[in-house]
C-alpha cells in the first residue's frame, strides 16, 4: 500500500508498505509484520517523467499543426534529437515572425498618437 507520511522534520515522504497479519493457532491476530520502503525519490522521478511525456505530446501536436502549414513530414522524423532540432528551428522561425510583426506594429505612427 502506498502512503503519504510526515517525518519529524515536517517533510512529507511517500512510502510503500508491505504488511501481513500473523495469527495464532486459534486464528486470532497476534501481530503484524512487514516492511516500509521510502519511494519518495522514485515518485518524484515518475512525476517528472510524466511531465516530459506530456511536453513531448504537446510538441508532437505542435509539429503536426506545423506539418499542415509548412509540410514538415512528421513520419520521417525518427529520433528525438531530430524532432527537437526541427522544433527548435520552427519555434525560432515563429518567434522571428512574431518579432517582425510586433516591430511593424510598434513602428506605426497611429499606434501611439501624440508621442
Amino acid at each position: 500500500m502506498e502512503l503519504q507520511l510526515e517525518r519529524k522534520n515536517g517533510r512529507e515522504i511517500t512510502v510503500l508498505e508491505h504488511a501481513r497479519a500473523v495469527k495464532s493457532d486459534s486464528g486470532n491476530v497476534i501481530l503484524f509484520e512487514g516492511t516500509v520502503e521510502n519511494i519518495t525519490a522514485g515518485k518524484a522521478l515518475e512525476e517528472r517523467l510524466d511531465e516530459c511525456i506530456e511536453a513531448l505530446k504537446a510538441s508532437y501536436e505542435a509539429l503536426a499543426a506545423m506539418n499542415a502549414k509548412e509540410k514538415i513530414r512528421i513520419d520521417s522524423i525518427r529520433s528525438p534529437f531530430l524532432l527537437l532540432t526541427v522544433l527548435r528551428q520552427s519555434v525560432s522561425s515563429m518567434a522571428a515572425a512574431a518579432d517582425e510583426r510586433l516591430t511593424r506594429l510598434f513602428n506605426q505612427n497611429d499606434l501611439l498618437p501624440g508621442i
